[in-house]
């Protein structure tokens, strides 16, 4: 009783990270748009999207100690693709794992054909982990959508889903290497059938929770 009183004694510090007065670093304007989910965080660090409000200026942004910078925006080219991000994914928080940020990124192209998940290290050096182009493990097919990444201690693990054939799982990027984690092919541990769909994931240690369902 006494630690759980001290625990609700102790007193919560606010600090604005971002709003609609705050201007965009590297841009244009102020944000009008600052995410509709959770930000990112990790060690004091606070990772988000936004935009301005014609949505000239879109991108991905982390907060530093008061300081805010640019992850990756639409002056960013794109890793192993075709000219700049036109916007980042305001559905799936960006993952901070020490000085890396991992995001879902997309450029132009029909239905955002050159959507990934991208990883910029505290140098400035944007890697990409996967994209509509990459094959998944095993098969000739590629990737046709995207989950939100979650990252940690250099692996990245993330949703991902192709339509021929229709397959879709949990995967882990390390060093350039794609494993499947969980897939349509796998029995549920202590259930019955296969996986039919998965949801979100996260990952710590190198140990990867998977949100998986079944029929």
């Amino acid at each position: 009783a006494s630690a759980e009183s001290s625990a609700t004694a102790q007193p919560w510090t606010f600090s604005k990270v971002a709003d609609y007065g705050t201007s965009i670093p590297g841009g244009s304007g102020t944000f009008a748009n600052v995410g509709f989910s959770a930000p990112g965080v990790q060690n004091g660090r606070v990772a988000f999207s936004g935009q301005n409000m014609q949505g000239v200026f879109a991108g991905v942004y982390q907060w530093n100690s008061g300081v805010l910078s640019v992850v990756a925006d639409t002056n960013t080219p794109i890793p192993a693709g075709t000219g700049n991000f036109i916007s980042s994914s305001s559905f799936y928080p960006p993952s901070l794992d020490g000085g890396r940020t991992a995001f879902i990124g997309n450029g132009a192209g029909k239905v955002f054909i050159q959507q990934g998940v991208y990883v910029r290290d505290d140098g400035g050096v944007i890697t990409r982990v996967v994209d509509r182009a990459t094959p998944i493990p095993g098969l000739t097919t590629p990737f046709f959508s995207l989950g939100g990444p979650a990252s940690d201690g250099g692996q990245v693990a993330f949703p991902g889903f192709a339509l021929n054939p229709a397959i879709g799982g949990i995967y882990r990027w390390q060093s350039g290497s794609i494993s499947v984690v969980a897939d349509h092919t796998m029995p549920i541990p202590g259930g019955t059938g296969l996986f039919n769909n998965f949801g979100e994931t996260d990952i710590n240690n190198g140990v990867v929770a998977v949100a998986g369902r079944g029929a």
